[in-house]
């Protein structure tokens, strides 16, 4: 046979390495600064709009520290043209904001920009917050962080603001720009890269210094047209451009975007491990959404803002009571996902606690409406901020890469074949706070074995399967496990052991190998037999 031989065109070939090397330079971008943000959407997009639920009213919130005043508009006046006041909470009124500024700056970013980031590192560092922020997005955003490092020769912490802008270009790979600020105390001359006017590197970046306090990385392309704008601001989308003018240069985080483009010329954004994460954006935000703005702020508590700008035909009213009705029904939705997941043991433990995460989110999320755009704030404990970033990636990277084959074949050997192997099968179960409904669902998925509840007999003896408690075991037999939840969600907390007759939530084993949790007296009215841990 006769070598085959193929040829190349070199000029061909350079241009698509240094468009690979584009790709992955904007790759570095998004998951190290974007992501950040982007990844908080989930925690609103991973519900679905559609259903109805009625909240549930859980206990307060343990280490919320009370927020500063409560502000409501008066309601018989236009709210944007009349001043908030400070009223008395009354469950219902809008969050007062934890910060005053004015609106982000937009000087150095490309007109037309349909994605703008705003975030603040040395306020993260300052608060004890930015390398937990990191570390909660997972390996995305440390090569990210470490780009941003290495191009900037600047540390993360020692920047007072990154302002980050994108905007549609040929082939889905968005021009950008990164304007970053150091902050007051930096000491020393600009980094090697902001000591020239204009440094072009071979990868198709440019770097140069506006001036001694701001420091531009940009699209080669946009080097002219960046510096005939001579940072002027930007031309931007009339809703864009509303939403800016709500936005708070003071927030540590903020993200402000138009969804055409995320889900047009900017989908690349939403690609490989982020796609789960386009998917949910989609019913969230439909044509009637033009623009979202997100910030968040982290400082005695965690502060959560969505604003969100509706198109000329849909009222800021009705976008603010959709997402007011809906809100309850966020968790129901993480628990679906969940169920259909495989996760290793750490992944496991982390998204279990999802659901109970976005509990405490919607319980704490009100909802109001300006003029021109929807609002929704919440206040959380400091830690939930990280904890929700967190499990939302880790749910991102269950979603994306499907069951981790590696560790399921690498366990396949040990795992127990017989029913009775599979109750003794020692694991783990673990979660601050969660429904007996939602309990049950982990330990079946995990044993493989169907166990349902049978809501009418525990309706019978007022026993719901929505009551919330939290669970810590480690290595225990499952059976001894499920016994565990079942006398954590018993009513009566007298009852001193699984056979004391005050326990009345039991199991029974079917004759097709299923469990099924019942009560004591509808298992006797039955006839059915206990297992012998609940017989006295």
């Amino acid at each position: 046979m006769a070598d085959i031989r193929i040829s190349t065109d070199p000029n061909r070939l350079a241009e698509r390495r240094a468009e690979r090397k584009k790709k992955q330079q904007l790759t570095y971008i998004i998951g190290g600064v974007v992501t950040t943000a982007i990844v908080f959407i989930v925690l609103i997009v991973s519900t679905n709009l559609n259903k109805e639920v009625s909240p549930e009213v859980p206990p307060q919130e343990a280490n919320l520290v009370a927020p500063t005043p409560i502000v409501r508009a008066d309601e018989t006046k236009d709210p944007v043209s009349v001043g908030p006041k400070q009223i008395a909470d009354d469950g219902k009124t809008l969050w007062a904001s934890p910060t005053s500024g004015g609106p982000i700056s937009l000087a150095w970013l490309p007109t037309g920009a349909q994605l703008v980031l705003h975030v603040r590192p040395a306020s993260l560092e300052m608060a004890g917050e930015l390398d937990k922020v990191v570390a909660a997005l997972g390996p995305v955003a440390d090569d990210g962080t470490r780009w941003l490092e290495s191009t900037a020769g600047v540390k993360l912490r020692e920047l007072d603001s990154i302002t980050v802008g994108l905007r549609p270009a040929s082939g889905y790979v968005p021009e950008w720009s990164v304007v970053m600020r150091p902050t007051k105390s930096f000491a020393g001359e600009p980094p090697r890269s902001f000591r020239s006017d204009a440094q072009q590197s071979a990868g198709g970046v440019t770097t140069f210094r506006a001036d001694d306090s701001t420091w531009i990385i940009a699209s080669s392309t946009l080097f002219t047209e960046l510096q005939e704008l001579d940072g002027s601001p930007p031309l931007l989308r009339r809703e864009l451009d509303s939403l800016l003018s709500a936005s708070d240069d003071q927030r540590q985080i903020t993200l402000l975007t138009a969804p055409s483009f995320l889900f047009g010329e900017g989908r690349e954004l939403l690609a490989g491990q982020r796609k789960p994460l386009g998917e949910r954006l989609i019913p969230m935000l439909p044509d009637e959404v033009k623009g979202i703005c997100l910030s968040m702020n982290w400082d005695a508590n965690f502060f959560a803002e969505l604003l969100v700008s509706p198109t000329g035909g849909t009222k800021s009213r009705e976008i603010a009571q959709s997402y007011a009705e809906q809100v309850a029904d966020w968790p129901g939705d993480a628990e679906e996902a969940i169920i259909g997941l495989t996760a290793g043991d750490y992944g496991r433990r982390v998204v279990a606690r999802f659901p109970a995460m976005l509990r405490a989110l919607a319980r704490n999320t009100r909802t109001d409406f300006e003029r021109t755009h929807a609002v929704l704030r919440c206040y959380l404990p400091k830690p939930a901020g990280h904890s929700l970033l967190m499990a939302s990636e880790l749910m991102m990277a269950y979603e994306s890469t499907g069951p981790v084959t590696a560790i399921a074949s690498a366990t396949q050997a040990e795992t127990p074949k017989t029913f009775a192997e599979r109750l003794a099968k020692p694991t783990s179960l673990s979660f601050e706070r969660d429904t007996l409904e939602m309990a049950i669902k982990l330990l079946s998925d995990d044993l493989g074995i169907p166990i349902t509840i049978n809501g009418g007999d525990l309706q019978l003896d007022g026993i719901t399967k929505n009551q919330s408690f939290g669970i810590k075991v480690e290595n225990k037999p499952a059976s001894d496990i499920l016994v565990d939840i079942l006398r954590l969600a018993n009513p009566d907390k007298t009852a001193t052991a699984a056979n004391d007759p005050k326990q009345k939530l039991v199991y029974i084993v079917g004759e097709d190998e299923t469990l099924m949790v019942t009560t004591r007296a509808a298992a006797a009215k039955r006839g059915d037999k206990l297992p012998e841990v609940f017989v006295e």
